[in-house]
């Protein structure tokens, strides 16, 4: 299930996006619609010109490759550059004795 902040966060991340993306005059619609039309283009070309449709699919994967691996990059490394949190006094396992020194 997906958090309440997580969903903030990408609402956010959404208007952000959205909003250079309107810059632009780019619609979420018409992306979708030539999204859509370029890979039944290019399904189709494999059928009809068989490798080069092929190779028109791997130009597809790697223009998204483009865009999401960097992002994905940055968000693994922005990920383990976050500290692990520090363990509780209930975050023992139970063969594990207690610590006898007082804190």
């Amino acid at each position: 299930m997906i958090s309440l902040r997580t969903l903030i966060k990408l609402v956010i991340a959404c208007l952000i996006v959205g909003a250079m993306l309107s810059f632009i005059g780019a619609d979420p619609l018409d992306f979708w619609r030539g999204l859509w039309s370029a890979l039944r283009d290019a399904v189709q070309r494999v059928f009809d010109e068989g490798l080069s449709g092929a190779l028109r699919i791997l130009n597809l994967i790697a223009l998204g490759a483009v865009i999401v691996l960097p992002l994905w990059g940055l968000r693994e490394v922005l990920r383990r550059r976050r500290p692990p949190a520090a363990p509780g006094p209930h975050d023992r396992s139970p063969d594990q004795p207690r610590d006898p020194s007082p804190r």
